[in-house]
C-alpha cells in the first residue's frame, strides 16, 4: 500500500510540474494587444454621396481611440470605377482626417489617429455619377 501511495504521489507531483494541475488561466490584455472599445457594423449600402455611419447627422461615438473601419467597398456595376472617402469628423462635423481608398477592397484596414468624441462618414468619391456598394465594421 505504502509503494502505491509513493507512486500516486510522484505522479501528482509530476502533473502539477508540468502545469496539469493549473485550472485556471489569467489573460492579461496587455499581452493581447490593444483591444476595441466598441464595435459599429454596417451592412451593405448604396452610397451615392457622403453617409454618416448610424445615419442622418450620424451616431457620436464617445472616448474612441485611434479608431478604424475594416472596409469593403465595390461599384455597384462591375467594371466602373470604384472609390470611397472614410472620414472621421468631430461633433460638429468638423474634419478630423480622411482617407480615400481606389479600387474594389475587401476587408481593407483604414486606421486613423483620433481621440475622444467623434462622427464617422464614407464619401463615394463619384458622388451619384458611379454608386459603390460598401460594407464593413468601425472600430473605436
Amino acid at each position: 500500500m505504502l509503494k502505491k501511495l509513493k507512486k500516486c504521489t510522484s505522479l501528482a507531483l509530476c502533473i502539477l510540474a508540468i502545469g496539469g494541475g493549473s485550472a485556471v488561466a489569467n489573460a492579461d490584455s496587455s499581452e493581447m494587444g490593444p483591444q476595441p472599445r466598441a464595435i459599429y457594423r454596417y451592412g451593405s449600402q448604396i452610397l451615392t454621396g457622403t453617409s454618416y455611419l448610424g445615419g442622418g447627422e450620424g451616431t457620436i461615438f464617445r472616448n474612441a481611440k485611434d479608431p478604424y473601419f475594416i472596409a469593403t467597398q465595390e461599384p455597384e456595376v462591375t467594371g466602373k470605377p470604384c472609390g470611397v472617402i472614410y472620414q472621421i469628423r468631430n461633433t460638429n462635423k468638423g474634419m478630423i482626417d480622411a482617407k480615400q481608398l481606389g479600387n474594389v477592397q475587401r476587408n481593407y484596414k483604414v486606421s486613423f489617429n483620433a481621440t475622444g468624441d467623434i462622427k464617422a462618414s464614407v464619401k463615394n468619391v463619384y458622388n451619384t455619377s458611379v454608386k459603390q456598394r460598401i460594407s464593413g465594421e468601425f472600430y473605436y
